[in-house]
């Protein structure tokens, strides 16, 4: 690496940078996912990749206390996190929210500020 001109200068710049990775792994893991998503589907929506990503992130598949469960259990709580009463009201709040962003961006946009 210092023998790329940016690091070639002398300096205590470099001290500095000897300890600092060279990689953002988080990221980079965050990016073979989406990647991983988007070859092995096709295209997909966005709204599609981010379920699978938390689905993924919060590992309830592969968790003991669903894996266990019969297929009619599985379904059943499959239904609850699709029609529940708390399910139609968080969708509720997420509406409102994007409708209050959406009237917010319009006024900002009408006054100019």
């Amino acid at each position: 690496m210092f023998e790329m001109d940016f690091f070639a200068r002398e300096g205590s710049d470099n001290v500095k940078l000897k300890h600092v990775p060279l990689t953002n792994l988080g990221c980079e893991s965050d990016f073979v996912k989406l990647s991983l998503i988007t070859f092995s589907d096709g295209s997909i929506t966005v709204r599609t990749h981010s379920r699978k990503i938390v689905v993924s992130m919060d590992k309830l598949l592969k968790i003991s206390s669903f894996t266990d469960l019969s297929e009619d259990e599985k379904l059943k709580k499959w239904k609850w996190a699709r029609c529940s009463k708390e399910v139609a009201q968080v969708k509720k709040k997420k509406l409102e929210q994007l409708n209050f962003a959406s009237e917010k961006e319009n006024v900002q946009r009408a006054t100019g500020t």
